[in-house]
């Protein structure tokens, strides 16, 4: 089952386009703010649909993971064929001093002036690989941010693709998601059967309640309600979880049954604690917490995710970072959605999300109670001036300030993470603004450029 998580996990990752930056979350309070506010972009890896440009030094070019490090498990090699166009991603493992191929995927991405993209998998049969599903995109522009406008899967079936399942959204003014729903399949005409929806709700441009309803008995039923809960400093404290039960006495009634609370020490995330609640019981237990330690550039070099025994905390995974500090991430292709899929997921423990990392990821070691695991990760030069097409603008992203450089005058716009302008300046060749760490989307008119201030 692990290896199946790891698998999938590491599937997605092949989404991203080639000039794409790497969305970095600073704690676990953005993820999750992100995934509830952008479901559309999960499945691509969180950032397989941004367009964002920008310049490269290095491309990841492989992860390979090894249990109990003494035997290699598996690998994933990457491949950036032509620029902005498409890429490809192969898992292997290794048996009998060999490495297999076991799974392809190849993403098509969009070229100028279109809305369509697509992701096909494949397996190989020993001699070719053959292809057994694929998802097609389409995209709609907010504020020249382009966001999945549908996502349908197919299934290849007696020599026919099948439509296995849909998703369409509708957005603000801002690009914040405001409704999603969901198909399951198609019925005997050939018409999609809708299964559930989403409903977000904003306040001051922050994502206060996701209400998450299904179909059944042909009606729609609300069936969970995630709200999240901010200090005066608009970081994320809590996120509360209600459900409703499946009939009988009080079967319409909203119970709690999670939350999350989040701890800051000076505005950087020190702990993450998960309380579960019972069906029968109104009072929420402690289950399992997830604690942080950064270096001095903000790198996370160790997570410690414990569970609550009724009595203490009990270590269940630690997680060690080894970084190169003379490379910053932000410079490397790839890096940000490695971590999110082969770290954070498929380990067994809730408790994940992105980390910064603003130093080059070399490997991360996990000792845990059920695997003890290594991923190593290697790399390559990247051509940022033959494959990268000139921005006219320049963005540095320093401690407290944001700097922009541009060609030719230009009207500067700076969004933060949720698609909120958060800073302007007509006109100028050179800007400087004052921001509170974290990441922002810079543009020029022209161009988007992702970076962080710290």
């Amino acid at each position: 089952m692990k290896r199946l998580l790891l698998i999938i996990a590491l599937a997605v990752t092949t989404a991203l386009n080639a000039q794409e930056s790497p969305l970095v979350f600073h704690n676990h309070w953005e993820y999750i703010s992100f995934q509830l506010a952008h479901p559309e972009r999960i499945p691509n890896a969180l950032d397989a649909t941004l367009r964002w440009q920008s310049a490269y030094t290095q491309k990841l070019d492989s992860v390979i993971g090894a249990d109990n490090f003494d035997w290699t498990r598996w690998k994933n090699c990457y491949d950036y064929q032509e620029a902005g166009k498409v890429r490809a991603e192969t898992h292997f493992e290794w048996e009998n001093n060999a490495w297999i191929p076991v799974l392809k995927t190849v993403v098509t991405l969009s070229q100028e002036g279109e809305t369509t993209e697509s992701m096909d998998y494949a397996r190989w049969n020993g001699d070719a690989w053959e292809s057994y599903y694929r998802v097609n995109y389409t995209y709609t522009s907010i504020n020249g941010q382009p966001l999945v406008e549908s996502m349908t899967a197919e299934s290849f079936k007696d020599t026919l693709w099948v439509g296995a399942s849909r998703s369409v959204y509708e957005y603000d003014e801002n690009g914040n998601v405001t409704f999603n729903l969901n198909y399951n399949g198609q019925n005997n005409n050939g018409e999609w059967v809708e299964s559930s929806k989403n409903e977000y709700l904003y306040n001051e441009g922050r994502l206060v309640r996701r209400l998450y309803s299904t179909i059944r008995n042909g009606n729609w039923r609300e069936s969970q309600k995630d709200t999240l809960s901010y200090n005066d400093n608009n970081l994320c404290v809590s996120l509360l979880t209600q459900r409703k039960g499946n009939g009988g006495p009080g079967g319409n009634l909203w119970r709690d049954a999670s939350r999350y609370d989040f701890n800051y020490v000076d505005g950087q995330l020190e702990s993450e604690t998960l309380y579960l609640g019972g069906w029968f019981n109104t009072a929420m237990t402690l289950d399992s917490r997830m604690n942080y330690e950064f270096d001095a550039n903000g790198n996370v070099v160790r997570k410690t995710a414990s569970i609550f025994n009724e009595v203490d905390w009990i270590v269940r995974d630690v997680y060690d970072n080894r970084f190169d500090a003379s490379v910053e991430a932000s410079n490397i292709i790839g890096l940000a959605p490695v971590w999110e899929s082969t770290v954070a997921q498929g380990m067994g423990f809730a408790l994940s999300g992105s980390m910064p990392l603003n130093s080059k990821w070399l490997s991360c070691t996990i000792a845990s109670e059920q695997l003890d695991t290594e991923f190593t990760l290697y790399y390559s030069d990247y051509n940022s001036v033959d494959e990268t097409p000139n921005l006219g603008m320049r963005v540095y992203g320093q401690k407290g300030r944001l700097t922009v450089e541009t060609e030719s005058a230009s009207d500067i716009v700076v969004y933060d993470l949720m698609g909120r302008k958060v800073a302007a300046r007509p006109q100028t060749m050179q800007c400087e603004f004052q921001l509170t760490p974290g990441l922002y989307i810079v543009g020029n008119g022209n161009a988007f450029v992702k970076t962080v201030v710290h």
